[in-house]
């Protein structure tokens, strides 16, 4: 379902059917969550790299990282953290040469949701061993609870 289908029912004066509207609301529920993990044009470094709180209560659908200049010699490691401990069973992972981290294998959650106002914070727990790689970005993909 996208915001153009919705608008078209909408337009029409169609009711949408029940599953239709349900998928409605759970489109219009979504939100990304961006955070820029490193300075602009600096080398990434390792460590806790930003931290932020959480803006609403939320299920963790999705995440990725893209960065402007790719890591060289080694992948790039990331891990999100809920007061203190990682959410992730796979981390996210930019490897080596690529610009996101969507290339590989693909980061699951071991923690789906978290509470409005809740500290997180992204750690780097590897960077490219040649070239670290540049401009990092954390994209999550949240729905609204």
């Amino acid at each position: 379902m996208s915001l153009a289908q919705i608008k078209t029912y909408f337009e029409k004066g169609d009711y949408p059917k029940q599953a239709e509207f349900a998928e409605m609301i759970d489109y219009l529920a979504e939100f990304t969550i961006q955070v820029a993990l490193s300075q602009l044009d600096k080398d990434l470094e390792t460590g806790t790299v930003a931290k932020f709180q959480i803006p609403e209560d939320l299920t963790f659908l999705d995440a990725f990282v893209r960065v402007d200049v790719a890591p060289v010699g080694s992948n790039l490691i990331y891990d999100i953290n809920i007061n203190g401990s990682s959410v992730l069973t796979n981390l996210i992972v930019v490897e080596d040469g690529n610009l996101t981290s969507k290339s590989g294998t693909q980061p699951s959650f071991n923690v789906t949701i978290a509470n409005e106002d809740t500290a997180c914070s992204i750690d780097c727990d590897q960077v490219g061993s040649t070239t670290p790689g540049q401009n990092a970005v954390l994209v999550i993909k949240c729905r609204k609870r």
